[in-house]
């Protein structure tokens, strides 16, 4: 299938998948403040797991993407991720019990496991390589402008009530709707003779499966600790705009990522890769807005520079056959790096003896040093 031959809702509803990926976390994190105090009687770090504890799941999901890819076609594929994706999102809002809801959080991980692979496995196996760099740039942008009016109106809802930002994901109905109608039904994996086995896959692709693990644990620090930092310091819709400016600056790089790649070159990873430290570095430091403000503009702006190149690159290095395996592998790292986040800050929260919150955006500074040293082996590697 030619990028000619995909109609515009097509586009249009591949696209959407990306919505539902960044609201696993994005929508509820605004709310995380108002949550905490609810649940107060519980561990802080109990309470950040209800914005990381389904990448684990994810990751379960994700592993096995590429075996369902073999008996289920597109279509299927993605009503299933949407189902558990809105029981596991909705069904925390009827309960009040925090185990309860990290159960169904694990739900919804099961769910976007299936879907974050599937809608960057689409776009690189249905469009030609111009096109996939543009549409992975477009991607990123589409889910941050969910993020964008997922993250204030959250922070709304649970100034009415805690449990009310749940009600968010039943935009997984909508969704539905839309695939339903327009998405394609494409085997991703036929049998093939080029074929390859894992482990060839992984010598192809794994610069960047270490790169969107890096990232994704020098990015995590934002969700899980933003909203409980400043809760202490503002009211909670205040801290959903300011959640919601970070995610601005991820689509309108999102929206010019071919043309960055065009005049930057090779420069342009070590340059957003930077600026996670500077992002980071400014969030620790924080002593004023004005340091917050840098903070979200420069963090936002790595974030929507270095997942869709790490996408990118693999979509540009990988053949279709062996799409759905390699688009598996880097949602299964991406996760990986989310669930670890919180325990590596706890870990060198207690062996330094420091405060919960602030010093995980310095131990994301630490991780965003490494993550720019490892793009001169990417550098070297592509």
């Amino acid at each position: 299938m030619s990028s000619n031959s995909v109609s515009k809702m097509a586009t249009i509803t591949v696209l959407s998948l990306s919505l539902t990926t960044v609201m696993a976390a994005a929508a509820i994190a605004p709310a995380l403040g108002m949550i905490a105090r609810h649940f107060s009687g519980h561990d802080t770090i109990l309470i950040s797991q209800i914005v990381s504890v389904h990448s684990i799941f994810i990751i379960f999901s994700t592993f096995f993407f590429s075996y369902l890819a073999k008996f289920f076609n597109t279509k299927d594929l993605a009503m299933l991720g949407l189902t558990l994706y809105v029981i596991g999102g909705v069904g925390a809002a009827f309960v009040d019990n925090i185990y309860v809801i990290l159960a169904l959080r694990g739900v919804l991980g099961l769910g976007v496991g299936l879907i974050q692979p599937l809608s960057t496995a689409l776009i690189a196996y249905l469009y030609d390589d111009k096109e996939k760099v543009k549409l992975l740039g477009y991607s990123s942008s589409v889910s941050s402008f969910m993020g964008l009016i997922a993250a204030p109106l959250s922070a709304y809802l649970a100034a009415i009530s805690w449990n009310y930002s749940f009600y968010i994901y039943l935009l997984g109905l909508v969704i539905a709707i839309f695939v339903l109608l327009f998405l394609p039904r494409v085997m991703l994996r036929k049998k093939s003779n080029v074929e390859i086995s894992k482990v060839e896959i992984t010598k192809q692709i794994h610069p960047f499966i270490i790169g969107v693990f890096l990232s994704m644990l020098v990015f995590y620090s934002f969700p899980t600790n933003f909203s409980i930092v400043m809760a202490e310091r503002m009211e909670p819709k205040y801290i959903g705009v300011l959640m919601g400016y970070q995610h601005l600056c991820v689509i309108i790089v999102g929206i010019v990522f071919s043309t960055i790649l065009q005049k930057l070159g090779k420069k342009a990873k070590f340059l957003f890769a930077l600026f996670f430290a500077l992002g980071f570095l400014s969030q620790y430091l924080a002593t004023n807005f004005v340091h917050v403000f840098l903070g979200l503009t420069f963090v936002g702006l790595a974030q929507g520079f270095m997942m869709p190149f790490m996408m990118s690159s693999v979509g540009l290095k990988v053949s279709k056959p062996n799409m759905a395996v390699a688009m598996g592998m880097m949602s299964t790292s991406l996760y990986l790096g989310q669930f670890l986040n919180p325990y590596i800050a706890k870990i060198i929260q207690t062996i330094f003896g420091l405060e919960p919150g602030v010093s995980a955006f310095g131990m994301s500074f630490a991780f965003s040093l490494i993550l720019f040293i490892w793009m001169f082996y990417v550098d070297k590697f592509r």
